[in-house]
């Protein structure tokens, strides 16, 4: 039987694709927290408050920074999330956090109202808050119009990889293959029309690769944790992925892993061991997520594997959080163990999935994934060593890179580029409750 690490696009017609997004867009995109209850832990699911002016009781009152907080970075999350939620549809341009300093960036369109700047001025928490305000498009303008351009049906033609919201509110970002011929100026323009803004407000960036789907620890057991290699077992080839976050629904234990991996409700195995058959393999393929449902009991803990590909140990998971431009996470995937990196755009669309909502991580050069991490965790580290949720490995991106030491069990290409899917949207889609542990 055939190993192989799958690196493969997902092609779907216009009108499937349109399906998807009428059915799933705009859902993902909510505020609200996966499982929908507040169980996930501490930071809870912080929900908008009504349409209303920002001057109205209840938005004052959503933004009261009064929670009894002891870890700094709990607190740090919190005021991120509650600005982030708070702006979604404000006028909200952009969010850029930088926890080393303890200071976020927040872009608004126009004017920020007056009572957001008087609570930014007295540091919630401590957190610094720099508050641009002037931007050209809200970051709800620039997503939907970078989901208009990467969703059209010339998308992969012209040769787009991924299309996403600036950070600062000025347009959208459009990478693209290298080519010979360079992007032409009529292109340029065609596509500006497509997302329906100005020629200047896409900024475009020729990539040497675009998205690769990474399909590639080793010898976990009953309960399963994130970060395990697993083997979808086909009829004619096993393809090699690892898994993200355990999760729940109705008290039973499910384990989060991506759609590419497994496309025919294969039968998955660790090892030598089996830990589900094809039956109880469920998927999402409109963001590419995939739903595995353990046959033993105990089915799974609330932890994930820290270190090298072969690496014996693991950490508790202890809540869930947002994603936020600058925001330091890491990647444990069962090729290439971890791999820490900074989040450079938190609103990518893929074309040929459903939303803008992807997030994407960069290493500065060196390899942040490889060819089997596909469905792998991505999350950030607490002071007391405990991990957040961040989300599920999607694919690699933008230019390939040194592998360095990996697991032998394929033959990776690695990338310095990361795409994982938001951990709030995959738990979303399927009902799961994230397990802590």
């Amino acid at each position: 039987m055939e190993m192989r690490s799958g690196l493969k696009s997902i092609g779907v017609t216009a009108a499937v694709l349109a399906l998807m997004v009428s059915a799933t867009y705009a859902a993902p995109n909510e505020p609200g927290g996966p499982g929908g209850s507040s169980s996930a832990g501490p930071l809870g699911v912080l929900k908008p408050p009504p349409e209303v002016s920002a001057e109205s009781p209840a938005a004052k009152q959503y933004l009261e920074f009064d929670r009894d907080l002891s870890d700094a970075s709990e607190a740090f999350s919190l005021v991120a999330d509650q600005i982030g939620a708070y702006g979604e549809g404000r006028g909200l341009a952009g969010l850029i956090t930088d926890q080393k300093n303890n200071q976020i960036t927040v872009y608004w369109k126009g004017e920020a109202p007056a009572d957001l700047r008087d609570r930014f001025a007295k540091s919630p928490y401590g957190v610094k808050i720099d508050l641009r305000e002037g931007a050209r498009y809200s970051k709800v303008e620039a997503r939907d119009a970078a989901h208009r351009l990467g969703s059209h049906p010339d998308a992969t033609k012209w040769g787009i990889t991924t299309t996403a919201a600036q950070p600062g509110g000025g347009g959208i970002e459009v990478n693209v293959k290298k080519s010979a011929d360079g992007l032409s100026q009529a292109l340029r323009q065609r596509m500006a029309d497509v997302a329906r803004l100005d020629e200047s407000a896409l900024r475009f960036n020729e990539v040497e690769v675009g998205v690769e789907f990474l399909s590639s620890r080793v010898n976990d057991f009953s309960p399963w944790k994130g970060g395990i290699r697993t083997y979808n077992v086909g009829s004619s080839q096993t393809n090699a992925c690892s898994t993200g976050f355990a999760a729940t629904i109705g008290g039973a234990g499910r384990l989060l892993s991506a759609y590419h991996c497994n496309k025919k409700n294969s039968p998955v195995d660790n090892g030598d061991r089996r830990i589900a058959p094809g039956s109880n393999v469920h998927e999402r393929p409109t963001i590419d997520a995939l739903g595995i449902d353990p046959t033993a009991s105990p089915a799974t803990a609330g932890k994930v594997y820290v270190g090298a590909w072969n690496s014996g140990q693991y950490r508790g998971v202890k809540n869930w959080a947002r994603n936020y431009i600058g925001d330091s996470v890491c990647g444990s995937g069962a090729t290439s163990g971890t791999n820490c990196g900074t989040i450079t755009n938190d609103s990518v669309m893929v074309p040929g999935l459903s939303g803008a909502f992807y997030v994407a991580v960069r290493s500065g050069g060196n390899r942040m994934v490889a060819s089997g991490d596909s469905g792998g965790a991505v999350y950030d580290t607490y002071s007391n060593g405990g991990k957040e949720a961040r989300g599920v490995i999607l694919a690699g991106d933008t230019s390939y890179t040194s592998c360095g030491t990996h697991n032998p069990d394929v033959s990776p290409s690695c990338y310095s580029t990361l795409i994982y899917v938001p951990i709030s949207v995959a738990l979303n889609i399927f009902g799961y409750t994230l397990e802590l542990g």
